[in-house]
């Protein structure tokens, strides 16, 4: 028996009995010495839960911030977007906060998360915590799938002058989504060849960067 899954279990067994504060110490200390063992990669998410739950919000912003580094170990971008801004919150840096909730309404509009980060943005709008700044982009592209049920047409009219807007220009994931988007459209109004021409473009940017 190791020692990396003998301290895994017994830091997840305080975990599950209601004392992160008591787990913290024991994944710190796997990570310290087993850090590239299969339990020492679990542990870092595992962390990352102690220390939320135990409201340790400087050091979780810490561990949220080398996490995004490499993301699909640790649950996906947007999870720890998500929980990175949260943090933020919770120390009432509240334009940190707003930033990075930006980002994720932006880069994942269709995503139950980005519906609550915007909601996010409104309260903090709402409390005057952040300037009044409505992100909208990722609610017209909703509107635009809408009407291109109908009117195709219609619709990559108005989503080729959200791609010109700086809204669209502000982050490449979300010129991407405009761009998948664009060739859904075309291929409801039967413009076959410059929908595949789109998806093609977009494929090859695909993997750097972890559309999802």
């Amino acid at each position: 028996i190791y020692e990396d899954y003998i301290l895994y279990y017994l830091a997840t067994a305080h975990m599950k009995n209601g004392s992160p504060a008591q787990a913290i110490p024991i994944f710190e200390r796997l990570l310290k010495k087993h850090r590239r063992s299969r339990w020492g990669v679990l542990a870092r998410k595992q962390l990352a839960q102690a220390l939320e739950k135990a409201e340790v919000w400087k050091s979780a912003i810490g561990l949220f911030r080398r996490l995004r580094r490499r993301p699909r170990k640790y649950g996906g971008r947007i999870q720890i977007l998500y929980r990175l801004a949260r943090a933020w919150l919770k120390r009432k840096k509240y334009k940190r906060a707003a930033h990075i909730f930006r980002e994720i309404t932006l880069d994942y509009p269709f995503r139950k998360l980005a519906r609550k980060a915007q909601r996010h943005l409104v309260l903090l709008a709402e409390q005057k915590k952040i300037k009044k700044r409505p992100l909208r982009a990722w609610e017209r592209l909703g509107q635009l799938h809408r009407i291109a049920r109908k009117q195709p047409a219609k619709a990559l009219k108005g989503l080729r002058r959200l791609q010109r807007s700086p809204d669209g220009k502000k982050s490449d994931i979300f010129q991407a989504h405009l761009t998948i988007s664009e060739a859904q459209f075309l291929l409801r109004n039967k413009q076959f060849t410059l929908a595949i021409k789109k998806l093609r473009r977009v494929s090859r940017r695909a993997p750097r960067l972890q559309i999802r």
